[in-house]
């Protein structure tokens, strides 16, 4: 058992990644981010084999190891160059000198310097990583969370100290609502909304277009607390990247205050 062990000691691994990952293909629903759970363990498989291959010293195979690398590499930064660019262009000079060192770094590490092959390796992928990751998250996602009306309504609730009890949801669903705001927003039904607007009820809703359509035909009191332009930002597609094009797909959605 001991020897099978040490032949074989990355079987947990192999297991953890393939029984999800094949579960996961076989989902009705394949979100981008379900494949995130087994990103660890196809990680260490990965390390384990590039360990074997650096140990060893196999020239041939650690070039083009590193080569292959470096491509890769060379493709992502043209990549975030479309997205840094063009789809959420940065504009701080802090932003533009994460992405000129992180360029440098890419070059330098690859054929500057005093390095190890197995260096070199890891000072590319580390630099590049590193600085794609620090623009995502300056840049980029705060970027994209600005078209998540969702969010915004929840922040504002939560900002302004507003009644949980008295905010409803209606034909707008918004996990991050809930998420922002810290609390529970109901969902408004027609059963419940009739009983509101009988009781003369104070409160706030949280809706789309219909919705809107839907308090304007009652000609209820109503005021526009806030319009936002909205995209749902788990399922990002093409035409909402392109500027030119963003406009068209974007909803919108309104917290609308209901007097008595």
């Amino acid at each position: 058992i001991q020897r099978k062990t040490r032949h074989y000691p990355e079987w947990i691994s192999y297991g953890g990644f393939l029984l999800p990952f094949v579960a996961l293909s076989f989902s009705k629903y394949k979100l981008p981010h379900y494949i995130y759970v087994v990103f660890p363990l196809a990680s260490i498989i990965a390390a384990v084999w590039l360990v074997n291959v650096f140990r060893e010293g196999r020239g041939k195979l650690i070039s083009r190891v590193f080569y292959t690398q470096f491509i890769l590499l060379v493709f992502v930064w043209i990549f975030a160059g479309v997205v840094f660019l063009w789809f959420f262009p940065i504009r701080q000079g802090f932003e533009i000198a994460v992405a000129v060192l992180g360029l440098a770094g890419l070059v330098y590490f690859a054929f500057g310097g005093k390095f190890l092959t197995w260096q070199r390796f890891l000072l590319i992928s580390a630099s590049s990583a590193l600085s794609i990751n620090i623009l995502m998250a300056i840049r980029f996602y705060p970027d994209v969370l600005s078209y998540q009306a969702g969010g915004k309504v929840g922040m504002y609730i939560k900002d302004k100290k507003l009644n949980s009890g008295e905010v409803f949801n209606y034909k707008a669903g918004s996990r991050a609502l809930d998420v922002y705001s810290q609390s529970t927003i109901r969902d408004l039904t027609e059963y419940k909304l009739d009983s509101l607007l009988s009781s003369d009820a104070h409160f706030y809703v949280y809706t789309g277009k219909e919705g809107f359509e839907s308090f304007s035909n009652r000609q209820v009191d109503m005021e526009i607390v806030l319009q936002l332009e909205d995209f749902p930002v788990t399922l990002l597609r093409m035409n909402f990247a392109n500027p030119q094009k963003r406009p068209e797909t974007l909803r919108p959605k309104y917290l609308l205050e209901i007097n008595p």
